[in-house]
């Protein structure tokens, strides 16, 4: 290959870079140079992480193999909320601050059920309707159905 050649090929490379950027990993910075934002192909697949000024993550999108996954976490690092697509299933869950469960949706092939559960992450009420039978109860701290209906 002649020099003239191998320029002209630099010369269409950098043409194509104009419209494309490839790499594994991109990584905002603020002001004061902390990460405030990553890009990148994680081993289980891309991963979008927003982070606070203090450099804790507050939002993560994970594009798995096993389906996607949203986590999103308070000022203290704790896992607030979390919302994942699997196969046939998706689930909504809310945490408390201390990061106990208080909330669940949960909605698969044979129905939806909402799981409400007390400071100690214990389930005590749940709504479902599941293979379009519908059902309501409450539970005691020990699980023990105390109520339901039908």
């Amino acid at each position: 290959m002649t020099t003239e050649e191998r320029l002209a090929k630099v010369e269409r490379e950098l043409a194509e870079l104009q419209h494309e950027v490839r790499t594994r990993r991109v990584t905002i910075l603020d002001e004061n140079g902390e990460i405030r934002a990553m890009l990148e192909v994680a081993e289980d697949g891309p991963m979008l992480r927003l982070c606070d000024a203090a450099g804790k993550n507050r939002a993560v999108l994970v594009a798995s193999g096993a389906g996607p996954m949203l986590f999103l976490s308070d000022a203290a690092g704790n896992g607030r909320a979390t919302l994942v697509a699997t196969g046939d299933e998706t689930m909504l869950t809310l945490f408390n601050a201390a990061g106990r469960e208080r909330a669940g949706l949960y909605v698969d092939a044979d129905g939806t059920m909402l799981r409400l559960c007390d400071a100690a992450d214990k389930p005590r009420a749940f709504l479902a309707v599941v293979k379009d039978e519908p059902g309501l109860g409450l539970l005691d701290a020990a699980g023990k159905s105390i109520w339901s209906a039908p």
